[in-house]
């Protein structure tokens, strides 16, 4: 058992070591901070080449087109003229009547019909317009060898080598026989009208045929300079 006077002594020294203020350690100096290690210098990345760009050309755009607004009392304009005439309605050129020199072989059957005559019964069948009334007859016949037979006596030397004649014979006389009517100025009649007359040498007439449904049809006449009769040259009837 702790006596009083224990208790006192401890009490003494504890008071005895409290007034005196212990000395602190001394504190730590703080550390210094590690210089930092040079840094390597860098090498400056070099800046990527770039090509020159290519120059561009803008895409040419088209305007958009204006319409005028419509005019609500639209003028009436009269149509052109064309004052060139077509050969359909411009009407034939004058005739000259051809001149033949002296020298020349004169026929035995003049021609004695002009522009614009018609031509019906009475005429001298060994005239220029005579010999196409014939021809005209040859289309009308219905006896197809008979009417070839006449034809070909009615044409001239120069149209009878056999090339020509077969020619004619398979394709220009049957066309002939087809259309005839064409060139009549009266069903069943060898008649018909001369539109035009055209004579450039003493040996060579064309006469132009009227026709219903198209131009004046050439026919042209050669005169045959040993007989002094007119036979059919080149002929489109």
């Amino acid at each position: 058992m702790v006596t009083r006077a224990a208790l006192a002594s401890i009490f003494v020294a504890f008071i005895a070591c409290g007034s005196k203020s212990p000395t602190a350690p001394p504190s730590p100096e703080p550390a210094k901070a590690a210089d930092p290690a040079p840094a390597e210098p860098t090498k400056a990345t070099p800046a990527p080449e770039t090509k020159a760009a290519e120059p561009t050309v803008a895409p040419a755009t088209t305007p958009p087109a204006t319409t005028a607004p419509a005019d609500p009392t639209p003028v009436p304009t009269d149509p052109a003229v064309d004052p060139t005439p077509s050969d359909e309605t411009a009407p034939p050129p004058p005739e000259t009547p051809y001149i033949p020199p002296a020298d020349a072989i004169q026929p035995a059957h003049p021609l004695t019909v002009k522009a614009g005559d018609e031509i019906r019964d009475g005429v001298d069948q060994e005239s220029p317009e005579g010999l196409i009334q014939r021809v005209l007859v040859t289309a009308m016949e219905p006896d197809e060898p008979k009417a070839w037979a006449a034809f070909e006596a009615l044409l001239h030397e120069d149209q009878k080598y056999a090339n020509a004649l077969t020619y004619r014979h398979q394709f220009n006389f049957p066309a002939m026989r087809r259309k005839y009517k064409l060139f009549l100025l009266e069903p069943g009649k060898p008649w018909f009208k001369i539109d035009r007359i055209l004579q450039d040498s003493p040996y060579v007439i064309r006469l132009f045929v009227h026709n219903s449904a198209s131009m004046p049809t050439p026919c042209e006449v050669r005169l045959d300079q040993t007989t002094r009769l007119w036979k059919i040259g080149i002929c489109s009837l």
